[in-house]
């Protein structure tokens, strides 16, 4: 059965409180956090102006999301998406009603090239800039100030390494099967 898109996206309308208070965590529960910091630095539009190339039935900003929040919870493979798909915070987080499957992602990945892929590596480089000129850092830059940097490297340096790696991933196992 084929989905409608409008029923793969769902709607974030406010933040989840958040308490620091004695308890278990999952390893997922800093992606609100994260969610909340890439809300900030604008990075949904941002990320959809870079995709818009690459196309799919899925919004390539949300899948983007999927897979930095596939490289932040540890999971090593697209494959690994099985074990999140129950996840509120992964699914919060992209901003999607239901996963995708890791075949669909990674069909979504075959179809980036070098041309698709610099949309991308041109939006890590503006998330930096604009990092580097709102924090106003002197040479080198302070400690109390260093943490947001890396943060907003870190963010979309995260993304487009995980898509760069799927790629070399897919782009393997294509040449194996080609022979």
């Amino acid at each position: 059965m084929r989905l409608s898109v409008g029923s793969l996206r769902q709607v974030v309308k406010r933040d989840l409180p958040i308490e620091f208070v004695a308890q278990q965590l999952t390893s997922y529960g800093g992606l609100e956090l994260f969610r909340r910091y890439a809300r900030r630095l604008g990075l949904l539009p941002r990320l959809r102006r870079a995709c818009a190339p690459v196309g799919g039935d899925y919004c390539g900003a949300r899948l983007s999301l999927l897979l930095l929040a596939l490289f932040y919870v540890g999971a090593r493979r697209v494959e690994h998406l099985k074990y999140l798909v129950g996840d509120p915070l992964v699914r919060r987080f992209c901003g999607l009603a239901r996963l995708p499957t890791a075949r669909t992602v990674t069909n979504w990945l075959r179809r980036f090239s070098h041309h698709t892929l610099r949309p991308l590596l041109r939006l890590n480089e503006e998330v930096v800039l604009d990092t580097l000129a709102r924090l106003q850092l002197p040479r080198p830059p302070t400690a109390s100030k260093a943490p947001e940097l890396f943060a907003a490297t870190g963010l979309v340096s995260a993304a487009s390494i995980a898509i760069v790696l799927a790629l070399d991933h897919v782009s393997e196992r294509l040449s194996r099967w080609r022979g």
